[in-house]
This record gives structure tokens, C-alpha cells and sequence, in this order.
């Protein structure tokens, strides 16, 4: 197939995805063709060593350009950030600014997230600044985009750290992430913004705009009570981040629960991608539940949590017996 060709089906791909209902019978064949399409044109091995090969940082696993490409599958993840960044750009057009500059941290082999646009909007529209650790990724995607002849939407593709990367221009309006796990654990979404985002206006948008994290306890699949919220990651958390003297350490959250043999507890994940495009319990692997380690213990119980940066993020739990006697 030439990519001519590619670019038509891409084409027809992405006005599907953008299709205003949020569910209709061309999305889930539109994101399995988009993942297939992708995967072929730029070679994606299920079973090569370098394709599957992780990248571990100070601050996070930047994954393999074969799990990234995984992501795509995802049906509700895909066509919402895609939507969600569609509409954040023609919001800003219809505020006045001509060309919207979109930094997009963490693209993988694909940039799946910014074809679509790319292919329904002119570059005098939109521009992006393309960040990538991997250097598979990366040259994947350079010659992805090369083939699609979509290298006049791209004002700057750069192999880097975007969690210690200096932003060149500062006219970018968007900044554009989907480098995390659930619950925020493994990956370095929270040091990827918390770098990025302070060095901006207050005005840039956050894609996605809120995260956020809370404990829960479960009886059974369908008995489910949030209990406390631990972190709420968006743009005015990471304002007063910022501001605040230790910087450097996040809260501690404390948690008593009084936990019975058939309960368990468990993180729950909620994104608010942009306005009224959210992924919600089970939207996606984002989303799922992830079960908190009470070691069997029941009774009454209490639990500090506190989240950290470092090669392996996510939420330190100590968790200490309540004497009731």
C-alpha cells in the first residue's frame, strides 16, 4: 500500500473517530483499523526485543514503542483524547488565535493522538513540538510522518527527557501527556507536567485537564464507596506545587477504614480529559481499579498515603492497626 493511500484511510479513520456521538457502530472497527494501519506502516515487531524494550528514567518507565502502540486499541481512550484535543483547538480558533502550537509529550512510535488533527486541519491551523525518549519511537515516527507527508504540521520532533526538557517557544497553548499508568503509578506523567507546565502561562491547556486519584472499598464488582480523594493532579495543583517551600515532597493523606473479611480496597482513577470528555471506571486500562495491599488485615484500620517521584512513581502506604481496646 503507498502511503497515499495511507493517508486516504487515515483519513477516513479520523473523520470517524471525530464523529460527534460518543459511541456509534464505525468506532471500535476505526480504532482496531488506526492501531493495524500504524502498526504496519511503520513495522511494529510483537515479537522484537527492541520494540518491546521499556526505557527506565529517574523519574518513570517510559514504555516500548510495541506496548505504546497497544494504547491505540483502546477504543474510549483514543477516540476522547482525540476528540478532547480537537475541540480544545477550535476552541482556541474561535477565541482568535489563529495557530494553535500543541507541545505533545511522549508520542510514541505514532503520535496517535495528533494524526487525526494533522489530518483535518491545515498547518497554518496547528503546529506541534514533538517530544520522545525512545529512539525507536522516535525514528518510527519520523518516518511515519516523512511517508504521510505531515512534517509541515511539525514545528519542532526533539529525542528528549520531558521531564527536565526546556520549552524553546513559548508560544504553545496546549500541552498534550498520556504518559501514565493507573493510579498514577510506573509512568512519569506527574514530573513530565510538573516540569512543563510552570514554564508557561497560566492560560496553556492541560491535556489531559484533571487526574484524579481517590481510595475506595469494594465488597463485590458492583458495590463500590470512594471513601477519600489522595490527589487531584491539574493545573492549580501544580501552580501551588510550584509556590510551595517543599516542592519536592506531596502530601500525606490519612485514611481509616474499618475493612471486613469480604472488602478490599482499591485506587480509582478519573480523568477529566477536557470539559465533557472524561474517562471514567473501566473507560479504559487507565481507569481500572487497582487493589491496595492490606495484607489480609481486617478491623479497623488507618492508612497514610503519600505520593512519589522517582524511577518507580506512584503511592507510598503506611498502614498501621487501630487498638480499639
Amino acid at each position: 500500500m503507498t502511503s497515499k493511500m495511507h493517508k486516504k484511510d487515515l483519513l477516513s479513520i479520523s473523520q470517524d473517530i471525530l464523529i460527534a456521538a460518543d459511541f456509534h457502530e464505525k468506532l471500535a472497527p476505526s480504532i482496531l483499523k488506526y492501531h493495524d494501519l500504524l502498526c504496519q506502516t511503520t513495522a511494529i515487531d510483537p515479537s522484537g526485543v527492541s520494540d518491546r524494550e521499556h526505557i527506565q528514567t529517574s523519574k518513570g518507565n517510559a514504555i516500548g514503542p510495541f506496548w505504546a502502540s497497544n494504547c491505540v486499541k483502546e477504543i474510549f481512550r483514543t477516540q476522547r483524547f482525540v476528540k478532547a484535543l480537537d475541540q480544545a483547538i477550535r476552541d482556541l480558533h474561535h477565541q482568535g488565535l489563529q495557530t494553535v502550537h500543541v507541545l505533545y509529550a511522549g508520542t510514541g512510535p505514532f503520535a496517535a493522538l495528533a494524526l487525526p488533527i494533522m489530518l483535518n486541519f491545515e498547518p497554518s491551523q496547528v503546529q506541534f513540538t514533538l517530544l520522545e525518549i525512545n529512539q525507536n519511537s522516535y525514528d518510527k515516527l519520523l518516518t511515519l510522518l516523512e511517508q504521510l507527508e505531515l512534517m509541515p504540521y511539525v514545528r519542532r520532533m526533539e529525542l528528549v527527557d520531558a521531564t527536565t526538557y526546556q520549552i524553546k517557544d513559548k508560544d504553545i497553548a496546549i500541552i498534550l501527556s498520556e504518559t501514565m499508568n493507573l493510579a498514577l503509578f510506573k509512568e512519569p506523567y506527574v514530573s513530565i507536567m510538573l516540569n512543563l507546565g510552570p514554564q508557561l502561562g497560566e492560560e496553556v491547556i492541560y491535556i489531559p485537564q484533571k487526574v484524579k486519584v481517590s481510595v475506595c472499598k469494594r465488597e463485590s464488582a458492583n458495590s463500590l464507596k470512594q471513601i477519600k480523594r489522595l490527589l487531584q493532579f491539574d493545573k492549580q495543583y501544580i501552580r501551588d506545587k510550584v509556590k510551595a517551600s517543599d516542592h519536592g515532597e506531596f502530601e500525606k493523606t490519612g485514611v481509616e477504614v474499618d475493612l471486613k473479611t469480604n472488602e478490599e480496597l482499591s485506587y480509582l482513577t478519573e480523568i477529566t480529559i477536557y470539559k465533557e470528555f472524561k474517562l471514567g471506571l473501566n473507560d479504559s486500562s487507565l481507569t481500572l481499579l487497582k487493589s491496595i495491599n492490606t495484607f489480609k488485615k481486617t478491623g479497623k484500620l488507618r492508612l497514610d498515603f503519600q505520593y512519589q517521584v522517582n524511577e518507580n512513581p506512584g503511592f507510598v502506604v503506611n498502614m498501621t492497626e487501630i487498638n480499639t481496646k
